[in-house]
């Protein structure tokens, strides 16, 4: 149990540090590595739910799947929102295409996003 304990806290840090790096980057004016670190903190996160209960969460697919299973389990469908901005930012590390207002009003959406489902996954006993 130790163990299980100790990865949700890895994972947790980890997202975590993704988000100081996105906020660190912003403030350098490298929007496109700042979307990458809150892409990875968002993806990270929603990994850790769907790693704690079992379901799959290798690809993209599968994360959203879970996300959905979320949506229906707590009737809150800005999940899906947050997720949304998430992807857009993910598309953005390639397409280089949002502005620096953009990348600023999707940090509070990824912190709350990130913040929420780690505390969720927290709380859920890990299926080995």
């Amino acid at each position: 149990m130790a163990t299980k304990e100790h990865s949700k806290v890895k994972r947790a840090k980890t997202s975590y540090q993704y988000l100081d790096a996105a906020a660190a980057d912003y403030m350098a004016g490298d929007l496109t590595g700042s979307s990458a670190n809150m892409w990875q903190a968002a993806e990270i996160a929603l990994t850790a739910v769907a790693k704690s209960r079992g379901w799959p969460h290798q690809t993209k697919d599968d994360l959203e799947s879970a996300l959905w299973t979320l949506n229906k389990e707590f009737g809150e469908l800005y999940l899906s929102g947050s997720w949304a901005v998430a992807d857009t930012l993910r598309d953005n590390i390639q397409d280089d295409f949002l502005e620096r207002g953009e990348i600023r009003m999707a940090r509070p959406l990824i912190l709350n996003f990130v913040g929420e489902l780690l505390e969720l996954a927290k709380r859920t006993p890990e299926i080995p």
